[in-house]
């Protein structure tokens, strides 16, 4: 659908009945390139009553809002039309901080602040740090506030009902970047607290506040007045306002998918195609906005203080309040962690020193066996003695827990009885030695190495009897 530029002026927009001289009507609100007094009444669709109140009712919608690719088809038309203008209030910029980096970059490199290192510590040095820090901090300002003044000039020149061309545009917008700077802001920080506040209110307050800058540049409203007209523009008409931001996003999505097929091939379109695509965003959102105003017709708008310090405290809440909430239970919950750890340490520390203590009495317990087992083999040795003469005859240590000839004499002589095994057999066993079958020495290996009874041969503890 092509539409005239020239026609599209939503600062004049009249039902064919209700027309009155603008000589006649003083309202305000006025801006710049709209004749003073205009009153603005409901769509054409909408049937005014006989005496209409020269107060228009914003909160009960009246009309649809166009449809989606309507809106769409129309912000093409107008980007068609003044595209060149579009396209400079954008790029302008651009060109303007790559410069500022260049002169720069230069600048740097011809103070030496590039080549200096933090080590070499002297005044000259920190004179060239402070200088070079100076003008980083100035130039990041001026991107700021050069990126803010393209975004007005760039309203400007789609609500005019002209081409003003790139130069005009921005001399126009010059007194309002303060107040669009300010507003953008309590638009961030409310709807921003609104999704920290459990994300649906931000959904809400995103579409609410969307128009609020459009209310600053073409309606003369400042702060917090600009952000609540605009909810009274989106009143009744959220659904359709959504649906149609949806359908914008759906359609940029698939012309990026397209163009990133290209970029394969030529990465640096993609930036471009960004570039491009930032004025029909905004074109199709001011026609939303002007859709609006058109179908509510120009309405004062009075917000309470109330009104205004309710939303402040969303976003303080959101922004500052719940971050310091969850804050304070993190650390709540840390200091419990940190307590339930140095409570589990010191458990585990008295379960370690009883454990030990239970480890040392365990290896008395079994070390003090090994001493009664061997006086219970002593006796054994005793009575094959009593039955053959001697002691049974080994001239090198031999292992009382295996089945050898020794352990199979002791058992004989004593009705087959087991010979006592040490706690930790295998590894530890009790040996027995008789060169001449008239003594012997039986031993065991004691784990306690302080055991004041045992012999320490080739660092083990050796407990023996003899007979």
């Amino acid at each position: 659908m092509e539409i005239d530029p020239k026609k599209m002026d939503f600062d004049k927009m009249k039902s064919g009945k209700n027309l009155k001289s603008d000589a006649n009507v003083n309202q305000a609100g006025n801006v710049d390139g709209v004749d003073n007094g205009v009153k603005y009444n409901p769509a054409p669709s909408f049937t005014p009553p006989a005496n209409p109140s020269p107060i228009s009712n914003p909160s009960q919608p009246t009309t649809s809002l166009k449809k989606p690719t309507e809106l769409l088809s129309e912000a093409w038309g107008l980007y068609k039309a003044r595209w060149k203008t579009f396209l400079g209030i954008i790029v302008a910029p651009i060109l303007l901080m790559l410069l500022a980096f260049l002169v720069f970059r230069i600048g740097a490199f011809g103070m030496g602040f590039l080549d200096i290192s933090f080590s070499e510590f002297s005044a000259v040095n920190i004179l060239v740090y402070s200088i070079g820090f100076v003008l980083i901090l100035a130039l990041f300002l001026a991107i700021i506030i050069i990126q803010i003044w393209s975004q007005v000039a760039l309203i400007y020149a789609i609500k005019d009902n002209e081409d003003i061309g790139i130069k005009k545009a921005y001399q126009k917008s010059k007194s309002k970047i303060k107040s669009f700077f300010w507003a953008s802001i309590l638009v961030g920080f409310i709807t921003m607290g609104g999704f920290i506040l459990f994300t649906v209110p931000g959904f809400i307050f995103a579409v609410w506040f969307a128009f609020a800058v459009f209310i600053v540049i073409t309606e003369n409203l400042k702060g917090m007045d600009a952000v609540l007209k605009s909810r009274e523009y989106a009143r009744g008409y959220w659904w359709q306002i959504l649906w149609r931001f949806l359908f914008l996003y759906i359609v940029m999505i698939g012309v990026m998918i397209v163009a990133s097929i290209v970029l394969m091939l030529i990465p640096i379109l993609g930036n471009l195609v960004s570039i491009a695509l930032t004025p029909l965003i905004m074109i199709y959102m001011f026609l939303i906005y002007g859709n609006l105003r058109e179908i509510k017709g120009n309405f004062e708008f009075m917000p309470s203080a109330k009104a205004k310090k309710s939303f402040i405290a969303v976003g303080v809440l959101g922004i500052v309040a719940i971050p310091l909430l969850f804050g304070l239970i993190i650390i709540t919950s840390l200091n419990s962690a940190k307590d339930k750890v140095m409570d589990a340490n010191n458990k585990y520390e008295e379960s370690i020193n009883s454990a030990e203590e239970s480890f040392e009495d365990t290896i008395k317990n079994r070390d003090k066996q090994r001493v009664l087992d061997l006086y219970s083999i002593s006796k054994m040795l005793k009575r094959h003695k009593e039955e053959n003469g001697i002691y049974p005859v080994s001239y090198t240590s031999t292992k009382l827990n295996e089945n050898n000839q020794v352990t199979r004499k002791i058992k004989s002589a004593n009705e087959n009885a087991d010979i006592p095994v040490d706690p930790n057999d295998p590894s530890y066993y009790y040996s027995y030695k008789s060169v001449n079958g008239k003594s012997f020495e039986i031993a065991a290996r004691l784990e306690n190495m302080e055991d004041k009874d045992c012999e320490i041969v080739n660092n083990m503890c050796i407990y023996k009897i003899s007979n």
